[in-house]
């Protein structure tokens, strides 16, 4: 279960939807359950969804940019307020409170709906055997994962040690993924993969 928190924090700075995370970390869990012979049904496989989708929740209020309504509230504050909160500052303010609930939903759901069993045999053998069939992390995959450092580091030092906004740090970091053999997408695969019906309606409703 604590596996399942660690893993919302851990997408809750890289992938800016709650929707999207919870979809990644529920297949993740699903997967699992399936794999350990676990019933859907039984209390362990209920403990571990619930949590994570709790955990995804919590952590949308410590980023910045891992909701869209934190980017409407600091609109909101910067008009009403004229104060721009930065990615560091906004998660200054809101880790203690993240940090206090992820600590009081462990336990709280321990309490509240009990797993039948401590452990599950076989576990890290057959977790090892997964990740062996995965092999090595390729290229692109490092590429990725330079980036995305790269991208955290850039947001989390917003009016510290440059001037740029996290929008345009997104924008330049997209920039360098689409980007010939730098990069670790293409544009072909953007058209296809892109719901960009779901981008026009949002960002007309973001520019009310």
């Amino acid at each position: 279960m604590i596996g399942a928190i660690l893993v919302s924090i851990v997408l809750a700075f890289f992938v800016p939807s709650a929707t999207a995370r919870a979809g990644a970390v529920v297949s993740i869990l699903l997967g699992m359950i399936a794999a350990f012979n676990v019933g859907k049904d039984s209390r362990l496989a209920s403990l571990l969804i619930i949590t994570a989708v709790q955990a995804v929740s919590i952590w949308n209020i410590v980023i910045k940019t891992a909701a869209a309504q934190n980017i409407v509230a600091i609109n909101f504050i910067n008009q009403n307020l004229g104060c721009d909160v930065s990615w560091g500052e906004w998660f200054l303010y809101a880790a203690p409170w993240s940090a206090i609930m992820s600590i009081a939903l462990y336990f709280i759901m321990i309490k509240v709906m009990p797993p039948e069993r401590e452990s599950i045999k076989g576990g890290k053998e057959l977790t090892k055997e997964e990740l062996n069939k995965l092999g090595p992390v390729s290229t692109k995959e490092w590429r990725l994962i330079v980036i995305s450092i790269l991208l955290l580091f850039f947001w989390s030092t917003e009016k510290v040690l440059h001037p740029a906004d996290s929008t345009s740090i997104t924008l330049i970091a997209l920039g360098i993924m689409l980007m010939f053999k730098i990069g670790v997408i293409t544009w072909k695969g953007v058209e296809k993969k892109i719901p960009w019906g779901t981008i026009i309606v949002w960002s007309r409703y973001f520019s009310w």
